[in-house]
């Protein structure tokens, strides 16, 4: 029980977020916490996450979605490994 009010309290902190840069960083934190398992190169989400389903866990356009993807495989931040998993590295710096 603890745990769920826990992960409640995480997903208000997410949603509450103005922008949408900043609750997608919280939703792949949850993420890396929840279902990561550590790799050598970096922390890989186990669950298979389209873009358009983050956009809609997070209220925004499917390209929204992507660019920021973008912009974070760009700061070395997160990558795609060969299996379309999102691997993710050291939280981006002035992350929350």
């Amino acid at each position: 029980m603890i745990r769920r009010l826990q992960q409640t309290e995480a997903i208000l902190s997410m949603i509450s977020q103005r922008r949408v840069y900043d609750r997608l960083l919280q939703l792949l934190l949850m993420l890396k916490q929840e279902v990561g398992q550590v790799t050598p190169d970096g922390v890989r989400l186990e669950v298979r996450l389209t873009h358009q389903q983050l956009a809609n866990l997070l209220g925004t356009t499917r390209v929204t979605i992507t660019r920021l993807l973008g912009d974070l495989r760009q700061e070395g931040w997160l990558s795609i490994d060969r299996t379309r998993h999102f691997v993710i590295a050291e939280a981006p710096s002035g992350c929350l």
